[in-house]
């Protein structure tokens, strides 16, 4: 991972409320060039396309050609959601390198997959991250976060073959009690890498 040059891919996420009804979709299209330290956000609002991109430190924000001042609350909005877009595709690998508490407590079934568990303490977090790896070819099947007594189950429903790490292609969110039980479906995402190097 540390040769990456760039990644690029389009997001399609998909927000359910707890009854199944679709209450939202986000077009998204995220391009980072490592080298040059550059990141772009473009997305679908309505009938209009908008653009944020981050060079070094300079942002950019724009609606087709018109362009807007960015206010500090805004860059760090922003900010997240680039690094959002990254975790999705490195949490698997960012493990390694996270300064975080790790503590690996044994296995269990998940969605009929017998799978290693690894519960991860981030800084400046109280969440609880649970993450799940199949104990066949140790590839990540579902990550939980616990905020506060409220459980989120992500589950890696399949896997890209373009950029040969095994990013994950569909993603599925559910709202789910402490024994991962599913309660309902809250959002369902979709990554298409455009390019991976």
């Amino acid at each position: 991972m540390k040769n990456t040059k760039g990644l690029s891919f389009k997001k399609e996420t998909i927000s359910y409320d707890s009854t199944g009804v679709m209450t939202g979709l986000l077009l998204q299209t995220f391009i980072y060039d490592f080298m040059a330290t550059t990141a772009l956000l473009s997305w679908e609002q309505g009938t209009d396309l908008w653009q944020v991109s981050k060079e070094k430190e300079v942002w950019k924000l724009q609606k087709g050609s018109e362009y807007f001042q960015i206010s500090p609350a805004q860059e760090k909005a922003f900010e997240a959601t680039l690094n959002g877009g990254l975790y999705v595709y490195w949490q698997p690998y960012k493990l390694f390198t996270d300064r975080a508490r790790k503590t690996y407590t044994g296995t269990t079934m998940l969605q009929g997959k017998k799978a290693f568990v690894i519960e991860v303490y981030y800084e400046n977090s109280e969440d609880l991250w649970t993450y799940y790896f199949d104990v066949n070819n140790f590839r990540l099947v579902a990550n939980r976060v616990n905020h506060k007594g409220r459980y989120s189950l992500i589950i890696n429903d399949s896997t890209e073959d373009i950029s040969s790490f095994s990013l994950a292609k569909t993603r599925t969110s559910y709202r789910v009690n402490a024994q991962n039980e599913i309660l309902f479906k809250q959002a369902s995402y979709q990554y298409d890498i455009i390019e991976g190097h």
